[in-house]
């Protein structure tokens, strides 16, 4: 039926029906009230998963109301907009149904919202429907619930007295609505007609007793036929005209949405069979009396205590989920119930606390890292004379003194863990250190902190975070900003790293001679090793005579390893000094070379620029004896060309065999090869100039790196060295 008015004008039958809406509105009547749901919302480009795929609105007073379930995303605007068709449902078919409600079946009507979820972006709720219509009060102001039945079947009837079956299905419930519940609960095959996108479509169904079948072509008579692509209405009919039923809602069938809450609204036919219907209402009947056993909120409100749902059956896993987004989602909807439960079994205990008061039990101490830590006997007490004489004689004794400064440059990464935020500044950072207690933790922790300049910038806000857990070294650096007097918040700016300490060296590095002041070892089982001696008498009928024995070869042995180990030093301090000598040597060296090498070059240079001086007056006779020679041949060619024109008319028949013409274009080929030649010569010139000063180059930067190595060996004495991985 075509319609006399266009579907954006407010006289249209569209318009129309939403008069209710823009007069309850206008009014600001406290006897009215409406709701308009819609997954995509007007004002919003994008479309929200959070709730259901449900559009629609509802309007209603204490005698009656309207309720619209419709296809058309972003639709209807705000009341205070005024009607308006949106530019989403030109392109693609609609569908919508309006029924007329009387106030008494709203109860039923709010109930199977709660179940669907939709996402209410505009509604107005009067204070005299509060005690009736809970769950559309909640919704309305955004306070949602846990206890959601997976799905639920009404019956509904309209104020004309015609019977409505409305099927709402929640998050929970899976499955394919088509196939797993409409089409078994009405029992009869149904053609469906849903928006059948690419790689979207889910295909029919014939695993069940009652099949469903997609609809894909619909032709409404010669002229005008379409595709299930282009038709964005949702609706179903039933295969048997004996048994006839049409179902409008506002769900695809697409295996993306079957995790999506939605409606539908179900009316059977003239010819349907009455025990179908009959059966129907028993069905329903059976599922209605959860509303009780879910409508916690409202009861709380008039102090009766709810029936506890739970959320999930019992002996159910999450893992037992193969949908990656489905178990993900509810494994975080059983994270907020163990949060509730959790809060209530506090609220609970504070109460039992107050109620008792100073009878109560004293409070249990959380374990934690810190509290259960077995204390380590090396700790250092800052205070201690002896760790203050050495940290005032130690290698880094110089700094702490303000004798030194030291040089660092802290770098940036392109992707920080977390948010990316702003460059950080050239300001000097400030230094904290965590967790260095032991002596060895100390001497570790002060040579971190002699890495950074004395004096920290505050004004810029950096700082830079050494902490030590368990062996490990954690480093992060930040920047921060106080937002009150008790809330700091931070800024991660990179870099970041871990370290673990393997060995804690004095001097240069060395692997085989250095002396180690710590070294990481693996300990399985603790075990004592004695010194090896070979002639070790034992008697055995003499214990104490025995004992004194061992005691004297032991002290006998431990005089010998000390010499062995003076002995040793003495060696080592001889070979150090022979080190140094030669490198001493080599440094000379190193001067030497380099100095002939600067002398050879300026020598090279300066004979080049002789040479170029001399051979600049050669040059330039060069260059006129060339140009000479370009106006001889021109000379030439034309004395060739004016005789070749004399004697045309003579033999026009053999112009191309004459002799003169074969002369003219011997001469300009070889013209062209004497230029070839001369520009090869250059080139030659040139590339050999240009290999020469990269060999030049290459030996000076080679002198340069031996220079640095040299520099690097020179060192024979630094603060110890700390290997970490």
């Amino acid at each position: 039926m075509k319609s006399n008015h266009l579907i954006n004008n407010n006289k249209s039958i569209l318009g129309r029906t939403l008069e209710p809406l823009y007069e309850a509105y206008n009014s600001k009547s406290n006897n009215t009230a409406y709701l308009i749901y819609n997954d995509g919302v007007p004002t919003s480009m994008n479309y929200s998963r959070k709730y259901g795929h449900t559009k629609g609105l509802l309007v209603w007073n204490r005698i009656q109301g309207i309720w619209l379930i419709h296809s058309v995303p972003r639709f209807p605007p705000v009341p205070k907009d005024g009607y308006d068709y949106p530019s989403s449902g030109r392109l693609y078919g609609q569908s919508g149904i309006c029924i007329t409600f009387k106030y008494s079946q709203y109860k039923k009507i709010d109930f199977q919202l709660f179940v669907s979820q939709p996402n209410i972006y505009s509604c107005s709720i009067p204070d005299i429907f509060h005690q009736e219509i809970v769950h559309m009060t909640h919704m309305c102001a955004k306070s949602g619930s846990l206890n959601i039945p997976g799905r639920r079947l009404a019956t509904l009837q309209s104020a004309q007295g015609l019977v409505f079956f409305h099927f709402a299905k929640s998050s929970l419930y899976t499955d394919d609505i088509f196939t797993g519940w409409m089409a078994q609960s009405l029992k009869t095959p149904l053609l469906a007609q849903t928006w059948q996108r690419r790689n979207h479509e889910l295909p029919s169904n014939c695993s069940l007793r009652y099949h469903v079948y997609n609809i894909n072509y619909i032709r409404l008579d010669r002229k005008h036929s379409f595709s299930s692509y282009h038709d964005h209405s949702k609706w179903c009919v039933s295969r048997n005209f004996n048994n006839h039923w049409t179902c409008i809602g506002d769900l695809n069938r697409d295996p993306h949405q079957a995790f999506r809450e939605a409606n539908n609204m179900a009316k059977a036919g003239d010819k349907s069979v009455a025990g179908g219907k009959r059966g129907l209402k028993r069905k329903a009947a059976a599922e209605e009396p959860q509303e009780a056993a879910v409508a916690d909120d409202g009861a709380a409100e008039s102090g009766a205590q709810p029936r506890k749902a739970a959320a999930f059956p019992p002996g159910f896993s999450i893992s037992e989920i193969k949908n990656k987004q489905r178990r993900h989602l509810m494994f975080t909807r059983w994270k907020q119930q163990q949060r509730k439960e959790k809060l209530a079994a506090k609220k609970k205990l504070k109460k039992e606390r107050e109620a008792l008061g100073d009878k109560a039990p004293p409070k249990a101490i959380p374990k934690t890292i810190d509290n259960q830590r077995v204390y380590d006997e090396t700790t250092v007490d800052p205070n201690d004379e002896e760790v203050a004489y050495d940290e005032a004689t130690d290698e880094f004794s110089s700094y702490f003194n303000r004798q030194t400064s030291p040089k660092i440059l802290i770098t940036t990464s392109d992707r920080p863990h977390g948010r990316r935020g702003k460059d950080p500044t050239k300001h000097v950072p400030e230094i904290i250190l965590n967790n260095f207690t032991t002596r060895l933790g100390h001497s570790i922790g002060r040579m971190f902190a002699s890495l950074f300049p004395h004096n920290p910038q505050f004004i810029g806000r950096q700082v830079a975070t050494f902490h030590n857990q368990r062996d490990y070294i954690f480093f992060r650096f930040h920047r921060y900003i106080f937002k009150s007097e008790k809330k700091v918040g931070i800024q991660e700016l990179g870099p970041r790293f871990t370290l673990k300490l393997r060995s804690l060296q004095k001097g240069t590095f060395d692997s085989k001679y250095g002396e180690f002041e710590w070294v990481h070892k693996v300990r399985d089982k603790e075990h004592i090793t004695l010194p090896d001696l070979i002639d070790f008498p034992s008697f055995p009928s003499q214990r104490v005579s025995s004992r004194l024995t061992d005691s004297s070869l032991l002290k006998i042995e431990r005089e010998k390893i000390i010499e062995q180990m003076k002995q040793v030093k003495e060696e080592r301090k001889y070979l150090e000094n022979i080190r140094e000598e030669l490198l001493k040597k080599v440094e000379k060296l190193f001067e030497q070379n380099k100095s002939k090498r600067y002398h050879v070059c300026d020598s090279w240079k300066k004979k080049y620029l002789d040479t170029k001086k001399v051979t600049a007056s050669l040059e330039e006779v060069l260059t006129k004896l060339r140009e000479d020679l370009e106006l001889y041949y021109k000379k030439l060619l034309m004395q060739l060309e004016a005789r070749e024109i004399k004697m045309r008319p003579r033999n026009l028949a053999n112009i191309s065999d004459s002799k003169n013409y074969l002369i003219i274009q011997i001469t300009e080929v070889q013209h062209a090869i004497d230029q070839l030649k001369r520009k090869l010569d250059t080139d030659k010139m040139k590339l050999i100039l240009e290999v020469k000063m990269r060999k030049q180059a290459v030996s000076d930067l080679q002198t340069l790196k031996a220079e640095l190595t040299q520099k690097k060996m020179g060192t024979s004495f630094r603060p110890p060295i700390c290997m970490f991985i």
